[in-house]
């Protein structure tokens, strides 16, 4: 937030988010700007607010399918099995209603496509699973045609075909590539406002010259990719003790609170 208020400085655009009054700030806190319709401060938060609804919900699944187990003994792979239906009432129901896009049951069919493949691909007969979870994404084509939907099977299949026949673990990559895809997380999270902050002060001091705002968007890329990586080093290898629980909101609310100070 107070990148988005030295953005404002430099530059007017849709794309920097107004300062935050103290109302929007606190359900930010608990990840529920959206649920109780306030609009996110960034798309990382937005991000991170769903992927939490998507972790807690096919988390309760699961606990609640081991209980279930656990009392009736007979019954066996209960968690799947839930994660299978609630997928496909996403794919063919939820996902279908746009204002649900603030909930975890409209994303919840590409979610559950990756755990079904994951498990899928454990079983020797994984590959006849793999396919069965195919045609139940090309059904929901076929019932609603959605391009996030066609790329979200295609990753499935790719990653579960790669898995089952051992080619995901034979394939060597380099170091590289293998250090950005641990970091990519936190540089998702992180590069919206570097590049908002480079963006602004390329504009700000070079305002029509194509070969420094080319120079601009390099130097916004390699923002992006540094701050990632202090972020995944810093927090997200690291495990998050009592006092960095309290911190985390704490510093997140005391930086809101400064921006809008500094907009006023």
């Amino acid at each position: 937030m107070q990148s988005c208020a030295l953005a404002r400085a430099w530059l007017t655009h849709d794309s920097i988010p107004d300062a935050p009054t103290l109302m929007q700030l606190l359900p930010h806190v608990f990840f529920l700007q959206d649920l109780v319709g306030q609009e996110a401060l960034s798309a990382g938060v937005w991000y991170v607010a769903i992927d939490l609804q998507l972790f807690a919900l096919a988390a309760l699944l699961m606990w609640a399918a081991g209980h279930v187990e656990a009392r009736y003994t007979h019954l066996r792979s209960l968690g799947p099995f839930a994660i299978a239906v609630l997928t496909a009432a996403s794919l063919f129901f939820f996902n279908l209603h746009k204002e649900l896009d603030t909930t975890a049951f409209y994303f919840f069919g590409s979610y559950g496509l990756g755990a079904l493949a994951y498990w899928a691909s454990r079983r020797e007969d994984g590959m006849w699973w793999l396919a069965l979870l195919g045609t139940a994404v090309m059904a929901a084509l076929l019932f609603d045609f959605r391009s996030r939907i066609l790329v979200a099977g295609g990753v499935m299949l790719v990653l579960g075909v790669a898995r089952q026949t051992g080619a995901m673990e034979a394939l060597q990559m380099p170091r590289m590539l293998v250090y950005l895809g641990r970091i990519s997380y936190s540089v998702f999270l992180i590069h919206f406002p570097l590049c908002m902050l480079v963006n602004a002060a390329f504009f700000h001091f070079f305002p029509e010259q194509p070969v420094a705002n080319l120079i601009g968007m390099l130097v916004a890329v390699a923002a992006s990719i540094g701050g990632g990586a202090l972020l995944f080093k810093w927090v997200e290898s690291r495990p998050l003790t009592g006092r960095r629980h309290l911190l985390a909101p704490a510093g997140f609310v005391v930086s809101g609170m400064l921006a809008a100070q500094q907009a006023g």
